[in-house]
């Protein structure tokens, strides 16, 4: 509905009338439904839809971009670091177990929602309930999300370009106490001087760091900001039996580690650098028949500490301020005598890094044969993808040697008990994943007006081949198959 206008005298207003009036261009619109498309004056399930434009924002992964812009759909961040997505559902979770996500076709094939690209979305929309989910069976249970990627349009070649560069903040970072005050309240806390006076008169001096540490370790080891830059370029066009569409986009972001390289040259700062490109090319041949053809894929690069973000935060939040220096004079690296490293500073900087590639490439041919010839409105369609995917992983870690200053000599030298024996060298171990998904579609529609009446069916075959490429076992090597019946109809009057 659209609002009209009212317009209100410079006296003080009590009530307001508004008046609604129908927005006969919207009902008349075309909107995706299960296999296919329907009018939203008849659409009888709960569907939602949005305008990409309004998801447009700069995050690494579309499902970062719901949270708040569609009615039923909750969507929860729960990691910060570059490349993470969001948890999402649809009316809650529906079901219990290890898989509540909702079913997410892209272009009517199975994928996931965070690799598509956003500036390569045309079409956006989620079936919420069991009327709209109906024919995608068991499937369905959680919800769709169904996602249909841009083509090109009859006309001269149109160009885009967009480059957007911002910076990402910490959400919250904990404050914590200075050294002196941690002292005062750990001896209240336990009814005695465990901290002398002398200690913390040294500590609240600042005279020797290195001896009587004060140390923010929130400070140390986070970043007040880092950078985000997306870039994206297409170009569409084509005439009435061809028309084309490419989009390529580029997003980099980095993380929020304070990382220092004195003891080493890896980088154990985080980053997610990604590559995607996108083709979708439509033919005419005749009137009657349609042929699209549709290629789709990424590359990603990110770079991570060895050891997790849980760790990393768990170090810098137990760890006290007056815990140990982070690093002493000449690189030598702070710790207790224990049996593994604790000083938050050598968590994040000297237990190595992990690399990771990821890519992905996504294809799929679809042939729609009009059969007037038949009956008008009947049509009949084929479809075939191929899907690949590849990921490899390679950490390299340590765990360093440390030391602990227990004083000085009478020339004011740090004198060191050695507290880890630890290694100069990184070892290594290597991860590795991978599928690939062979899918196929035959559908027979029919879709037809008689005056006030308005008629459509349906009835579809599919069936998917995935096989774990990477497998070790054989169990983990047969493939896993599906094979689907799905039928509709509809009537409409008026």
């Amino acid at each position: 509905y659209q609002l009209e206008e009212v317009r209100l005298s410079s006296d003080a207003v009590q009530t307001i009338n508004v008046a609604l009036k129908p927005d006969a261009t919207m009902l008349e619109e075309a909107v995706a439904i299960g296999y296919g498309t329907q009018k939203k004056a008849s659409i009888v399930g709960a569907i939602a839809t949005i305008d990409p434009s309004e998801m447009k924002v700069p995050v690494s992964k579309m499902s970062n971009a719901l949270s708040g812009r569609l009615s039923g759909v909750i969507s929860v961040q729960q990691s910060g670091e570059p490349g993470s997505g969001s948890s999402f559902w649809i009316r809650g979770i529906s079901t219990f177990g290890a898989n509540s996500n909702p079913l997410v076709l892209v272009d009517g094939i199975e994928r996931s929602l965070d690799l598509v690209d956003i500036e390569d979305v045309k079409d956006f929309s989620v079936l919420k309930d069991a009327a709209a989910t109906a024919v995608y069976g068991v499937k369905g249970a959680n919800g769709v999300i169904l996602i249909t990627t841009r083509s090109g349009e009859e006309g001269k070649p149109k160009v885009n370009f967009k480059h957007e560069s911002g910076v990402v903040t910490p959400t919250r970072i904990s404050d914590v106490v200075d050294g002196p005050t941690f002292c005062n309240l750990y001896n209240e806390a336990y009814g005695m001087d465990y901290y002398s006076q002398d200690f913390i008169n040294n500590v609240i001096s600042g005279s020797d760091p290195d001896l009587y540490p004060n140390v923010d370790w929130m400070d140390v080891l986070f970043k007040d900001f880092g950078h985000v830059r997306t870039a994206n370029g297409n170009i569409s066009g084509g005439s009435e039996k061809a028309s084309y569409y490419i989009g390529l986009s580029y997003y980099s972001e980095e993380g929020l580690y304070n990382v220092d390289k004195t003891n080493h040259d890896y980088n154990a700062n985080t980053f997610y650098d990604r590559y995607s490109v996108t083709a979708n090319i439509n033919l005419k041949p005749t009137a009657i028949t349609e042929i699209k053809f549709g290629v789709q894929g990424y590359l990603a690069n990110a770079n991570y500490p060895a050891v997790s973000q849980s760790v990393i935060f768990g170090s810098a939040f137990y760890a006290t301020p007056n815990y140990v220096a982070p690093i002493y004079p000449g690189g030598k690296i702070g710790d207790l005598p224990s049996a593994s490293v604790t000083n938050p500073y050598a968590v994040l900087n000297e237990q190595g890094y992990a690399n990771q590639w990821r890519s992905q490439i996504f294809s799929n041919l679809r042939v729609t044969q009009q059969l007037p010839f038949i009956t008008e409105g009947l049509s009949l369609t084929g479809m075939f993808s191929f899907d690949a995917y590849n990921y490899t992983s390679s950490t390299f870690s340590r765990i360093p040697v440390t030391w602990q200053a227990t004083g000085r000599d009478e020339q004011g030298n740090l004198l060191y008990q050695q507290t880890n024996q630890g290694s100069e060298a990184l070892s290594y171990k290597t991860n590795h994943q991978g599928d690939r998904t062979i899918y196929l579609e035959a559908a027979l529609n029919y879709a037809r007006s008689f005056g006030q009446h308005d008629v459509t069916g349906l009835l579809l075959y599919n069936q998917s081949d995935e096989v774990n490429t990477m497998a070790s076992t054989l169990e983990s090597a047969l493939p896993y198959r599906f094979r689907g019946l799905a039928g509709r109809f509809t009537y409409a009057y008026d």
